[in-house]
């Protein structure tokens, strides 16, 4: 059944959530499973292999671009 509100014109689309939203989503989700020292945890997860250090400098300036919008 057509909405009605819409009058046959065609339906708005939702936005996908912008790139920012994306990294707070993740940045909380990180946080939430980082127990103890956050810096400690990511050094390990580079010496474990987790990340590597091109991913490790893209998570900082990302964090850095965080910080910027939240001043």
């Amino acid at each position: 059944m057509a909405n009605s509100i819409f009058q046959g014109k065609a339906q708005p689309t939702v936005q996908p959530a912008t790139p920012q939203i994306n990294m707070l989503k993740q940045l909380q989700s990180f946080r939430q499973t980082i127990k103890g020292n956050p810096q400690q945890a990511v050094m390990k997860m580079l010496s474990q292999g987790t990340i590597n250090n091109n991913q490790l400098q893209q998570a900082v300036a990302q964090a850095r671009q965080i910080q910027n919008m939240l001043k």
